[in-house]
């Protein structure tokens, strides 16, 4: 009977457990696609900060769409 109950418990912890875990791949998932700059944003950045000039500015973006 004891033997029963504790099976039963090391079930249930180790879906509890399981469930965390997936539920966290999940969120990692998430924070990487949202992180990510854009490359028209990295672009006016590079702008902003004079390391292109206008001329290549406009060249770019007009590559990007």
């Amino acid at each position: 009977m004891i033997t029963l109950l504790l099976l039963f418990a090391f079930v249930v912890v180790g879906l509890l457990l399981f469930s965390r875990w997936v539920i966290r791949i999940g969120e990692k998932d998430k924070k990487v696609t949202h992180d990510k700059p854009k490359a028209v944003d990295i672009l006016q950045e590079r702008y902003m900060h004079g390391e292109i000039d206008e001329a290549t500015f406009k060249a770019i973006k007009k590559d990007l769409g």
